[in-house]
């Protein structure tokens, strides 16, 4: 006994045994010849059932490639079945529309498509709308990071931080500046300057307030700090005016010799110890002798002085500029 040869071969047909055949047994007997067809039919679907398992996702988790599709469910279905890509779109849309919808009815005035909701900036000088952020870049960054306000302000503050002195060409502070001018000012509302010079140029309230540096009309000087110049100066303090000790050389000049005259009440200057003669009642000169000397008053102990040049402060050439503060 063996068994009948297969071939995976899709037979065109199952034979029939005719009444006539003989009864033939054998791989080529008639008697097995439909046996045969159905064997051959058998192997051939084994196979391509075989082949095609080879090709298939699994039930659990598949993992499929190229384009797969499935059937796009109705609009507003909220089951398992798998979603097209036409569903999402069509449900973005949908959402899309009633936000617009929502945002007009708040607003009075519709401002958005779906065009714009569901777009985005272009990469080439987008205009965008609202508030933006952006990350805040570390302090010191120069590239073509966007620049946040964050960042700004802190560069600012670098470049010109509190209780900086300047002096401007105009006779009003710029913004962010006050005239240093000594004012009282708070300490709440120009924290950042109070933490910066406290008290040093005066307590202002002695609690809400402080004040500022005083530099109307002063002349600046750097502070010493230890280098020996202006030996024992404390920070921030006033120093009056002083000119250093020296000598002035002066003479006030010789007149040269000369003499003095005196007149008398005879209208004419006399000789020293000469006789006057004067008229008498008679008519005749009578001869007098003058019996003291005429001399000249005497101005008493004295002193010539030497003329006095300058005006009431010692000063260099100088132009007035507006002395501000920054806060």
């Amino acid at each position: 006994m063996a068994n009948l040869p297969e071939t995976a071969t899709w037979d065109a047909g199952v034979y029939q045994i005719e009444t006539t055949d003989p009864v033939l047994g054998g791989p080529t007997g008639v008697t097995n010849a439909p046996l045969k067809n159905l064997a051959n039919r058998t192997a051939y679907l084994k196979e391509a059932v075989d082949t095609l398992g080879t090709q298939k996702a699994p039930l659990a988790s598949p993992v499929f490639t190229g384009a797969p599709t499935a059937p796009t469910a109705a609009p507003g279905t909220n089951t398992t079945q798998l979603s097209t890509t036409a569903f999402v779109l069509t449900a973005v849309a949908a959402a899309v529309a009633t936000l617009v919808t929502s945002v007009a009815g708040r607003t009075g005035a519709v401002v958005l498509t779906v065009a714009d909701v569901a777009g985005a900036a272009p990469l080439a000088s987008p205009a965008f709308s609202g508030a933006p952020t952006a990350p805040t870049a570390a302090p010191g960054s120069s590239n073509t990071q966007l620049a946040t306000t964050s960042f700004v302000q802190a560069a600012a503050t670098m470049a010109a931080p509190s209780a900086m002195v300047a002096h401007f060409a105009r006779a009003t502070p710029p913004a962010g500046w006050l005239k240093a001018d000594g004012s009282a000012v708070s300490r709440t509302f120009f924290a950042a300057l109070f933490s910066a010079i406290g008290t040093t140029f005066g307590i202002g309230d002695g609690s809400t307030t402080f004040n500022l540096p005083d530099l109307r009309g002063e002349f600046l000087r750097g502070w010493d700090d230890g280098r020996g110049l202006d030996v024992g100066r404390s920070f921030g303090t006033v120093q009056g005016s002083q000119n250093l000790s020296h000598n002035h050389g002066g003479a006030t000049p010789a007149a040269g010799e000369h003499t003095h005259t005196a007149t008398t009440n005879f209208g004419s200057t006399p000789s020293i110890n000469q006789p006057y003669r004067l008229l008498g009642d008679d008519g005749a000169f009578d001869n007098i002798v003058n019996s003291s000397t005429p001399g000249v008053n005497s101005a008493g102990e004295h002193q010539h002085g030497i003329p006095v040049d300058g005006g009431s402060e010692a000063r260099p050439r100088n132009i007035t500029l507006l002395a501000c503060i920054k806060f």
